[in-house]
């Protein structure tokens, strides 16, 4: 059986997590195209989970939470994992954009912006970061538009076509 190599530690260790991770990964990544891109939801996981996913080859992991993407980017062995992205993919109000964009510097996607307002705040945060020296002027920050397709009053995004559109003009010409 193999093991996994933890990030915060030169030892080889196994994980509890390995033995699940491992088939799951391996199953999935079966039945998908090489050229899709697996983003695992680690929502609710302790970071010894991701950083055994990582050892299994996973990069790419989704959050919900602010706070709970905000606790795990500042992990240590999470910190340690230099080529792993973070993407947020809940609904992220106005008032936590500056706390993701400032703690988590491994974040490379937001998956749902549904209005001018967060796109203008989050564009604006990442300036500030830039100014400060915090972020890297060429480090950019890839976004989604979020459509809500169903339309379903509870889920979030654009309603229609045409705000889907302005929104997407918008990040495109002033962002």
């Amino acid at each position: 059986m193999a093991s996994v190599i933890m990030a915060s530690s030169s030892a080889t260790e196994e994980t509890p997590w390995h033995d699940a991770i491992e088939p799951a990964l391996l199953s999935v990544r079966s039945n998908i195209p090489e050229n899709v891109r697996l983003v695992a939801v680690s929502k609710t996981k302790p970071a010894e989970a991701l950083v055994a996913a990582y050892q299994c080859g996973q990069r790419i992991f989704g959050e919900n939470y602010v706070q709970e993407i905000v606790d795990k980017a500042q992990d240590p062995s999470i910190q340690e994992l230099k080529d792993i992205e973070f993407h947020f993919i809940g609904k992220l109000q106005s008032n936590k954009v500056g706390l993701l964009i400032k703690n988590v510097p491994q974040l490379k996607m937001i998956e749902t912006i549904d209005s001018i307002k967060l796109a203008t705040k989050i564009d604006n945060n990442i300036s500030a970061l830039i100014s400060e020296g915090i972020r890297e002027a060429g480090n950019k920050l890839c976004v989604m538009i979020q459509v809500n397709s169903s339309g379903e009053p509870q889920k979030g995004g654009v309603e229609n076509y045409e705000e889907a559109i302005e929104l997407a003009n918008h990040i495109i010409l002033k962002c």
